[in-house]
C-alpha cells in the first residue's frame, strides 16, 4: 500500500509541502511523536547540561517528535545539509528557543562533498538525500509501485561537512538518519561517544556500524510496546552504553 501511495503523490508535488504542514501540525496538537521508538526517550536518565544532536534534520519531523518526547530542559541542536530543506526546517524552528541549527553536513572530515537528492517526476524525495549517490539512486527502485527509472532523476549539490567533534558538544543522545553514511558520521564523533557516552539512535543499523560501536562499550537494543530486546530494531536500533543501560528504566 505504502508504495502505490508513494508513486500517486509524485503526481501532485504541490502538495508536498502542505502534506508536512498538516502532519506537523496534527503532531503539536495531540503531542503524538511521528515513529514510536520516540516513546523511548522517557526511560533514559539524562544529565544536567546534556543536549541532542540530531544529525540528518531533513524537514524535522525527528526535532518536533524530540521536542515532545525529551525533557523540556534539553537543547536540541540540528544538522541539515540540504539547502532547499534547510530553509523550510530553519523557517519552522529557525527562532525556537530550544532549537539550534546548523546548515551543514557531519562526517569524518571538514570539506566539501556532493550531496544526491532523488527526484520522481517532479517530487523531491529529501528524505532520501545521501552523500551516497547509491543510497539516494537506488531505495525507491523496490519500494515505489509501477516504479519507472527514466522518471527518476538525482540532482547533485556540494555541501561543507564537519565531523561533530568539532562542535565540542556534551550530547546524551544522537540521533543518526543519513541515508547510508552513518558510519562516517560515527567516525566523525569518535572522540565525542568516548567522551559523553552519549545513546545513539540510528536507522537501519548495519555490521559496519556495529563494528564501530562494539569496542567503545556499546550495546544494540529495540524498543517494542513499552519493552526492550537486544538486538537491531525493525526501523531504529537504539545503541546504548553499558554506564547508561543500568539507569534505562525497565518494564517489571
Amino acid at each position: 500500500m505504502k508504495s502505490i501511495l508513494r508513486n500517486i503523490q509524485t503526481h501532485f508535488p504541490g502538495l508536498h509541502d502542505l502534506r508536512f504542514d498538516i502532519r506537523f501540525a496534527l503532531m503539536r496538537w495531540t503531542g503524538h511523536v511521528h515513529e514510536a521508538d520516540f516513546k523511548a526517550l522517557d526511560a533514559f536518565r539524562f544529565n544536567e547540561g546534556e543536549v541532542i544532536a540530531d544529525v540528518g534534520s531533513n524537514r524535522g519531523e525527528a526535532l518536533q517528535s524530540l521536542l515532545i518526547a525529551a525533557p523540556e530542559s534539553m537543547k536540541l541542536v540540528g544538522f541539515e545539509p540540504n539547502p532547499w530543506v534547510f530553509q523550510k526546517l530553519n523557517r519552522r524552528f529557525g527562532r525556537h528557543p530550544r532549537v539550534e541549527l546548523h546548515h551543514v553536513g557531519v562526517a569524518d572530515i571538514e570539506s566539501s562533498i556532493a550531496l544526491h537528492i532523488p527526484f520522481y517526476r517532479k517530487w523531491m524525495f529529501d528524505g532520501l538525500a545521501s552523500f551516497d549517490f547509491a543510497s539516494a539512486r537506488d531505495w525507491l527502485k523496490t519500494r515505489m509501485w509501477r516504479y519507472r527509472d527514466e522518471l527518476l532523476e538525482i540532482r547533485t549539490l556540494e555541501c561543507p561537512v564537519i565531523p561533530l567533534d568539532r562542535y565540542g558538544l556534551n550530547p546524551g543522545l544522537i540521533k543518526i538518519d543519513v541515508q547510508g553514511f552513518e558510519l562516517a558520521v560515527l567516525r566523525g564523533a569518535e572522540e565525542t561517544l568516548k567522551r559523553s557516552k552519549p545513546v545513539v539512535l540510528i536507522e537501519a543499523l548495519d555490521a559496519g556500524q556495529e563494528a564501530f560501536l562494539t569496542p567503545l562499550g556499546y550495546r544494540f537494543y529495540r524498543y517494542e510496546q513499552g519493552g526492550w530486546t537486544e538486538g537491531r530494531g525493525a526501523l531504529n536500533t537504539f545503541c546504548v552504553p553499558e554506564e547508561r543501560w543500568k539507569r534505562v528504566a525497565k518494564p517489571a
